[in-house]
């Protein structure tokens, strides 16, 4: 709220603490919002951007070397899932996902596309790609490091995961400042490669022994509307309602 000459400097409180019983440390860093939908989706961006220039594609969508440079990509994608056994996180890639117009490259992903298409694109460095030039050496370590630490968190170990995590996390955010510092190095004015305040939550919250990040309200809330939808793929628009309640509860035990 803009604070006019005059008026009193304050401290305005957000309404959820007048909830009962709200106190501010239940307010914690989720790994969803900050690494599926933060720095993961800069990552992939940055990542497909420079795949998509190294391929003869340029900022418009509509040229005949960036609809080309797309369309190898999207074959990529789809050769890397298939490899993985995967199913593919991007059917309809285009250029605006990954980097619109006037902007640094962000992909536009939901939180489990972004982390299907990191394995993806992990694939895709390693056997697609020449990893002989430090930048690209730098860039495939970046990728790397992150993908372990989702791997991490699949396979949580009390006794390793957590100074493993924090590790894997400060080396990513190092590799990513270098690939900054790099395109800073070649113009100042660049949007490539930007660090985000995410990328300081990030360390954090890998470096807090509070257990599995992944077991964050947000994230499990997410996996759940993921089930929900698969359920009521194939139920009436009228019944629904009741058909995805009745549906979800008696597949509860199962999983």
């Amino acid at each position: 709220m803009p604070l006019g000459e005059g008026t009193n400097m304050m401290m305005i409180r957000s309404e959820i603490f007048n909830f009962p019983g709200m106190r501010f440390k239940y307010i914690l860093i989720d790994l969803m919002h900050v690494v599926c939908l933060g720095i993961l989706q800069n990552l992939l961006g940055n990542c497909f951007w420079e795949l998509h220039c190294s391929l003869g594609g340029n900022m418009s969508p509509d040229s005949t070397g960036s609809k080309g440079a797309v369309s190898v990509l999207r074959s990529q994608i789809r050769l890397g899932s298939k490899f993985l056994g995967i199913d593919c996180p991007v059917y309809a890639l285009t250029l605006p996902m990954f980097r619109a117009s006037g902007k640094g490259p962000k992909m536009k992903t939901k939180a489990g596309e972004g982390r299907h298409l990191l394995k993806v694109l992990l694939h895709m460095l390693i056997t697609f790609y020449d990893q002989t030039s430090e930048h690209n050496a730098i860039r495939l370590n970046c990728v790397r490091s992150l993908a372990a630490i989702y791997d991490q968190l699949a396979v949580w170990d009390f006794d390793t995961s957590y100074s493993e995590c924090a590790v894997l996390a400060t080396k990513h955010v190092l590799l990513y400042a270098e690939l900054w510092r790099e395109a800073a190095e070649l113009d100042e004015s660049t949007l490539l490669w930007k660090m985000i305040p995410k990328h300081h939550l990030f360390i954090h919250l890998m470096e807090h022994d509070r257990g599995n990040p992944k077991e964050g309200w947000n994230y499990g809330d997410e996996s759940e509307i993921g089930v929900a939808v698969d359920m009521c793929t194939t139920l009436h628009c009228r019944t629904i309602a009741t058909e995805a309640v009745r549906k979800y509860r008696a597949t509860t035990v199962e999983r």
